[in-house]
């Protein structure tokens, strides 16, 4: 499965209801990213909407095996091509991560977790 397959995927009726209700899911356990950091790695641009407008920032990484593709269409490119294991980020550099649909993808889905872990903002307290 590709960009490609996942961009059509979206854009049919069961792709549409799905990410209407996991938008819903995650609006409930993140209602507001005002001022935040926000990165989405695998194919989470159908769900970054929510939180491009008011975060800081709001990247999306896609890995080289997946491929990439412009977002958002109509606005300057948020999103990038990545090795999934040598993300382009510092330690503590983003406070907010969603992934979609790359752990399935990937051949190392553990290393894949910790390594998107390392780039997370802890906060303490």
């Amino acid at each position: 499965m590709d960009v490609i397959d996942l961009r059509d995927f979206y854009s049919r009726r069961l792709g549409i209801v799905a990410r209407q209700l996991i938008n819903r899911g995650i609006r409930e356990r993140w209602p507001d990213a005002k001022g935040q950091r926000v990165l989405g790695i695998g194919y989470p641009t159908p769900y970054l909407g929510l939180f491009r407008e008011d975060s800081e920032r709001c990247l999306a990484f896609m890995p080289a095996a997946q491929g990439v593709l412009k977002w958002p269409t109509a606005r300057p490119a948020l999103a990038t091509l990545v090795d999934e294991f040598s993300l382009p980020l510092p330690d503590a550099a983003i406070d907010r991560i969603l992934l979609v649909h790359a752990l399935e993808m990937s051949d190392d889905p553990e290393g894949l977790f910790a390594k998107s872990g390392g780039c997370w903002r802890r906060r303490v307290g």
